[in-house]
């Protein structure tokens, strides 16, 4: 996929101003709620018309205001997956499928709502209602009348967040397998890092309007440009230091943290996190500084708040940035 995005609009109070690309096979939108995501997603599918830039999908330009370009979503070949899956209440699932393929051959639209089932696992469904569907099946039936037109390009609009904990789980690895399968180059809108690296090759981090950092997701995740992309994939401890004299900002995960029992203790247990497959405990150090380090559970069985630790990060895992950049 060869995607170019440099658009500006505002709507009510919120201006958006979004610029980045990418040639992955799926890209994935990541920022936390009221960060313009899902307004760059809108615009790319032409559900919203930006006040001037350009938009280009596999040189094929759908937006640009200086050339009076913009092409209406019918037109952009583009599936879209809704948040809410909008799907029609008095359709059956074979009728939701086949909605985007109104005024082809019949033949052509049995086909492809037969291979939608196959692809998306409907078998049985296909004269159901969505009121009698899972939240599951109304995603992957979303999902088919999305996918049966078979789009140059495939929106999805935090596609997961409708579905409880283990649902989630299940159906994103099924969509990393689909994905195999339906050669349809994606971009994803989420707020989870876990769903951006799970699913995508490039990630765009955008927070207040715009992008903060666009790259490979390996650079992203493990080199973010700012404290403020730091926190959204994932670095729990953000502070203030000095470093060669100079005041930093450092950043570090609370698996990269150092807690050990031994002399000169410089940080209080305040409380520990049990997550059952991750141990966490949140210290104040005696500069102030409040950090969260990943437990051991074999060793930090008994816990309590008050107890006094050193805490530290690994050697080699510290993020550094410019005071500059701010906490």
């Amino acid at each position: 996929m060869s995607v170019s995005v440099d658009i500006r609009l505002h709507t009510g109070a919120f201006s958006l101003d979004a610029s980045f690309q990418s040639d992955a096979g799926a890209t994935a939108i990541l920022g936390a709620s009221g960060a313009g995501k899902t307004l760059t997603l809108r615009a790319i599918a032409g559900l919203q018309t930006p006040l001037e830039g350009k938009i280009l999908q596999r040189g094929v330009t759908l937006y640009n205001s200086e050339q009076r370009i913009d092409l209406p979503a019918r037109r952009r070949n583009v599936g879209y997956l809704f948040q809410d899956y909008a799907l029609f209440p008095h359709l059956t699932v074979a009728e939701n499928i086949a909605f985007g393929l109104k005024g082809r051959e019949q033949a052509d639209q049995r086909e492809s709502v037969s291979r939608m089932v196959d692809l998306l696992r409907l078998h049985g469904l296909e004269d159901r209602h969505p009121a009698g569907l899972s939240g599951g099946e109304r995603q992957r039936v979303a999902l088919g009348r999305a996918l049966a037109p078979h789009p140059d390009l495939l929106l999805l609009d935090e596609p997961f967040s409708a579905l409880d904990a283990p649902n989630r789980d299940s159906l994103v690895e099924e969509f990393i397998a689909l994905r195999e399968a339906i050669d349809v180059p994606m971009i994803l809108v989420t707020h989870d890092i876990g769903e951006a690296y799970a699913l995508a090759e490039h990630l765009v981090v955008m927070g207040g309007g715009r992008v903060l950092q666009s790259g490979p997701r390996a650079e992203v995740f493990h080199r973010p440009a700012s404290p403020d992309v730091a926190r959204l994939v994932g670095v729990q401890n953000i502070f203030n230091d000095v470093r060669g004299g100079s005041p930093v900002v450092v950043g570090v995960r609370a698996a990269d943290m150092l807690v050990t029992s031994g002399p000169e203790p410089d940080a209080t247990l305040n409380q520990t996190i049990d997550r059952g497959t991750q141990l966490l405990g949140r210290f104040t150090t005696d500069h102030g500084d409040q950090l969260v380090a990943e437990l051991d559970r074999s060793r930090f069985a008994n816990l309590m708040p008050g107890s006094r630790w050193r805490v530290e990060a690994r050697e080699g895992t510290s993020l550094v940035w410019p005071a500059s950049l701010g906490i």
